[in-house]
Formats: C-alpha cells, sequence, structure tokens
C-alpha cells in the first residue's frame, strides 16, 4: 500500500514530536493506511482553524478521556 510519507519523514515527525513507542505504533498505522500526518481521525482543528496533526490531536483526544474517567 503506497502512503502519503516516506520512512524518513515519518522517522522525523516521530522524534520531532519526542512520541512514546504507543503513539510510535498508532501514527504508523495511521500513515500505513494511506492518511496523512498533518491530519486527523478526530476532525480536531488548531486554534487557526487547520486540522491537527495525527499526533497533537492523539495527545488530545488521550487527555480528554483521562479527564472523563
Amino acid at each position: 500500500m503506497a502512503m502519503h510519507h516516506d520512512r524518513r519523514e515519518v522517522l522525523d515527525y516521530l522524534e520531532k514530536h519526542d512520541a512514546s513507542p504507543e503513539e510510535r505504533r498508532q501514527t504508523w498505522r495511521w500513515v500505513r493506511q494511506d492518511h496523512d500526518l498533518s491530519d486527523n481521525p478526530w476532525f480536531l482543528y488548531d486554534d487557526s482553524g487547520w486540522p491537527m496533526d495525527y499526533i497533537s490531536a492523539l495527545r488530545m483526544v488521550n487527555e480528554l478521556e483521562k479527564l472523563t474517567h
């Protein structure tokens, strides 16, 4: 399956975001499903109205889940 990002780009992204092992696993799954790192499956947007990148959105979702449990 083709990916929007090459391996080096994904590794740089993960390093830039200091991704945890679980975040790395979920990010690789996201890009292998042919999704873009600059988007997210939760339809979360930043203050400027652009989609949040995958890890930023994932972290927000995880924080919200902690608050509700």
